[in-house]
């Protein structure tokens, strides 16, 4: 299956037409004249059914190659965007699902803060730990390390919190 359109059937959450159309103007009008791209207010998927009929015939290899195309779609500049102003838990959470599958390990550390940020500002302390359960902790910033800490602390796990806190340099 083609690469792009693979990416679309693994989408977990709608693209901006943009950030599409940076990748690949030609590939974006293409599916959209055959149906196969449908532009909503959210950004543009796939049609269910053809979601489906593709995702079917991915073979592992293919399949990770098309969270790569996936996390691409969602790191254009409409994306970064959202990702900046921080209001929007399910983009933050398709980047980073997308970014596992890839077995992106840096893009999975970015968007892993990302998320963690948004869980942080909302104050959603065991949203921000099943994240930081996720991650390698030597491969994000060290804030998160006292982020946790303190997010241990916030759902009554004294002991944990201290751990993480004595941890920091």
């Amino acid at each position: 299956p083609d690469p792009f359109a693979s990416g679309l059937a693994v989408l977990a959450f709608p693209a901006a037409a943009q950030d599409l159309a940076a990748i690949d103007a030609k590939q974006v009008a293409s599916l959209r004249n055959a149906g196969l791209l449908i532009d909503t207010r959210a950004g543009c998927r796939m049609p269910l059914w053809c979601v489906k009929w593709l995702a079917e015939r991915l073979d592992p290899e293919q399949r990770a190659e098309a969270h790569r195309r996936a996390f691409a779609m969602l790191n254009g500049n409409a994306a970064r965007a959202a990702v900046r102003r921080g209001d929007n838990e399910a983009l933050l959470q398709a980047r980073l699902l997308h970014a596992r599958l890839a077995a992106d390990r840096s893009a999975f550390s970015t968007a892993a803060q990302q998320l963690m940020d948004y869980y942080r500002r909302h104050r959603r302390a065991s949203a921000l730990l099943e994240v930081f359960g996720r991650v390698d902790f030597r491969e994000i910033d060290e804030v998160w390390q006292v982020a946790a800490g303190w997010a241990y602390l916030a759902t009554g796990c004294p002991d944990k919190a201290r751990d993480w806190l004595e941890e920091v340099d």
